[in-house]
């Protein structure tokens, strides 16, 4: 069977994964809480929600490891003419690199947790943007995320289906919980043939772990919310999205 990797993905990356009203609502929300006019989104994908940025941000960089998703990325700029956001490729773990006067790293959707936490603990000590919000998720604590089912534990489910060009995909999920990483299979299915597979890892954040990164940290804890309603964090299974603010900022 064929292997796909994340940048093969991006041919396809705004069909899997589609936008979340909830995300939507979020992105508006947290720009009038804190008054965020410059924004970095980190990693990007495929800039599935470009347009929100655009629409509520004064500036947007959106940065991702990948040349192809950078690259679908662009093509949408030009498409649809946004004047206000721009693109790099780049490493999370080199952020500290960056010499932008932006307000804030967003990070949707666990994108941190493609890195270690002693990565995460450095670029603590290095970043100097005013806010930081990081979606994480624990997945040793139950709960569903769109490509996660805590009660799915190694087998395969059916997680995703969606339609290109008069093709049905389907998207079945597998993982396993190991040293501290989940470990993803995706396989994917064009009308009932299976056709390419792909993997991928993640590191498992406790809260408990990274709050004590933090706390060591030139950053601090002000809000916790369980979901993208802002909801309570001990309400909800797993999910956590973590405001920080670098101490002493002037806001």
């Amino acid at each position: 069977m064929k292997k796909i990797n994340y940048s093969d993905r991006s041919s396809f990356y705004d069909f899997e994964v589609s936008k979340d009203e909830k995300i939507m609502f979020f992105l508006k929300e947290i720009a009038n809480k804190l008054n965020i006019k410059k924004i970095i989104n980190c990693p990007c994908a495929s800039g599935v929600y470009l347009e929100e940025f655009s629409n509520y941000y004064e500036n947007s960089l959106f940065i991702d490891i990948d040349d192809k998703m950078i690259d679908r990325v662009n093509k949408k700029i030009i498409k649809y003419n946004y004047k206000n956001v721009k693109t790099l490729k780049l490493d999370i773990k080199k952020l500290y690199e960056l010499d932008d006067n932006m307000d804030c790293i967003i990070m949707l959707n666990q994108g941190l947790q493609y890195i270690k936490m002693k990565e995460f603990e450095k670029l603590l000590k290095k970043l100097n943007t005013n806010y930081l919000i990081l979606d994480l998720f624990d997945f040793t604590k139950g709960g569903q995320l769109t490509y996660f089912d805590s009660n799915k534990y190694d087998e395969y489910y059916l997680s995703r289906e969606f339609n290109i060009n008069n093709k049905n995909i389907k998207r079945y999920n597998r993982y396993i919980i190991k040293d501290g990483k989940v470990y993803f299979k995706y396989v994917y299915y064009v009308n009932n043939s299976k056709v390419c597979e792909t993997e991928f890892e993640l590191y498992n954040y406790s809260f408990e772990s990274i709050n004590d990164v933090i706390k060591e940290s030139n950053y601090e804890l002000i809000n916790i919310y369980g979901d993208y309603e802002f909801k309570t964090y001990s309400n909800v299974k797993g999910h956590y999205i973590l405001i920080l603010r670098r101490c002493g900022c002037e806001i």
